[in-house]
């Protein structure tokens, strides 16, 4: 008798062939086996990708006409429930969503991701183990914020250790609201990654602060994220040209004449419309009170859409905001040279160099001015790493209004009208 294992070792390999040599459709190797893809024409001539996602024995399809090689499989492999689009996908709710495009005056058709369902079964569990250790919310008034205070700080909370009971709740607990975050609840963020840092030694307050926030999801429990297909028309143009950001950056190309972007050998052709890649990126400097660490906060978006988010502590002490920033900026460029190569495996064309958004003035003058001088040699690393990229065009460098920043959202706890403003923007 073979093993559970042993038996989707044998399917997994038995189906990748079918999709290969009946189907038509290649793995993408180097990002990810488990999605395929097939160049296909559409009705009117243009060329596109058609992509098979497998997950165990589940089967997304990406096609214009998905009942079309939905049927084919259903006619070789007898599928458990008639093809339908998708509601459901690893505890996120997904729904089709319009959006009413004012400038063309048209209904645009996408999609909607959502934490909805997940949220409730959360609440009805941490409610049963509420119920069972007596234990009660502070206040009857409703949470508007995930913490009670906008002042609370974790690290410093000197409330009586949690017993051993109390510990292993607090943890599931922070463990839900990560899995949260993952769906999509981004407006919980930073508080479930500052509650992270407490889990092997967690306080009373902590589990107060861990209970308040599900009691603010329980009455913010119908937030989603939408993916918008529109470009995001944000632009330097206003500026003098000499500030402009691919002014900067053809003038830095000439300090780094051997910075060139890596794109994968083996990357299928790109079809289809090109997307764009716009990131905020922040740093609240030595927010930490107790290690002094800096927090670092990003945001990434394909389009329109959100689609990657961030709040961690950063692992070295800085001793300037500068450095804060320019750790904050490195990593927001890994990410963003990530993002680009799963694109490009994918054959999903990129319109032109990522825009990244930040609000200190001296790390964009540093990372996109080539007349600028390093004077700490500390920063050297993430200094030279950041401005390779913009010369080799991975990236440009755009100032913004630390009242726009939407990374500042996962740098620190907002006061309620900021936090409010950037919810809004991000989550539908």
């Amino acid at each position: 008798m073979l093993s559970w294992q042993e038996t989707h070792y044998q399917w997994k390999k038995s189906f990748a062939s079918y999709i290969k040599h009946t189907l038509g459709y290649e793995p993408c190797v180097g990002s990810d086996n488990n999605v395929y893809l097939k160049a296909m024409k559409d009705k009117d001539g243009n060329e596109y990708y058609s992509y098979l996602v497998v997950y165990v024995d589940d089967v997304l399809c990406i096609h214009k006409d998905p009942d079309e090689v939905l049927g084919i499989i259903n006619r070789d492999y007898a599928l458990k429930e008639p093809p339908s689009a998708p509601d459901m996908y690893l505890g996120a709710d997904f729904a089709k969503f319009e959006i009413f495009d004012e400038e063309t005056n048209t209904v645009i058709n996408t999609w909607s991701m959502s934490a909805d369902s997940h949220i409730k079964k959360a609440l009805e569990v941490v409610q049963a183990r509420m119920i069972r250790d007596n234990v009660r919310f502070k206040s009857k008034k409703t949470a508007e914020s995930p913490f009670t205070s906008q002042d609370y700080r974790p690290e410093l909370d000197t409330s009586e250790p949690c017993n051993e009971d109390q510990v292993e709740f607090f943890q599931s607990l922070v463990g839900i609201a990560r899995w949260l975050c993952e769906l999509g609840r981004v407006d919980v963020l930073t508080e479930t990654s500052l509650l992270s840092t407490c889990l092997a030694n967690p306080r009373t307050g902590h589990l107060h602060q861990a209970l308040h926030m599900f009691k603010y999801l329980k009455y913010h429990n119908s937030s989603k994220i939408v993916f918008d297909p529109r470009y995001a028309n944000v632009t330097d143009d206003h500026l003098p040209r000499e500030q402009q950001a691919d002014y900067k950056a053809m003038y830095m190309k000439e300090l780094y004449p051997d910075a060139v972007e890596d794109i994968p050998k083996n990357a299928p052709k790109p079809l289809g419309r090109p997307v764009q890649i716009s990131v905020f990126v922040d740093a609240d400097h030595a927010g930490d009170k107790i290690t002094r660490r800096s927090r670092t906060g990003i945001l990434l978006y394909l389009n329109k859409a959100p689609i990657l988010w961030y709040s961690k502590r950063q692992n070295t002490v800085e001793t300037s905001t500068f450095g804060s920033e320019f750790v904050a900026m490195r990593l927001s460029f890994e990410m963003i040279k990530s993002m680009k190569y799963k694109l490009q495996m994918f054959g999903i064309p990129i319109e032109g160099p990522a825009r990244v958004y930040g609000d200190n003035n001296a790390v964009i003058l540093n990372s996109s001015s080539p007349e600028s001088t390093l004077k700490k040699k500390h920063h050297s690393i993430n200094y030279h790493y950041v401005r390779e990229c913009v010369a080799a065009g991975i990236g440009l460098i755009f100032k913004v209004d630390t009242g726009s920043n939407l990374a500042d959202l996962f740098t620190k706890v907002l006061d309620k009208v900021k936090r409010k403003k950037f919810v809004k923007m991000i989550l539908r």
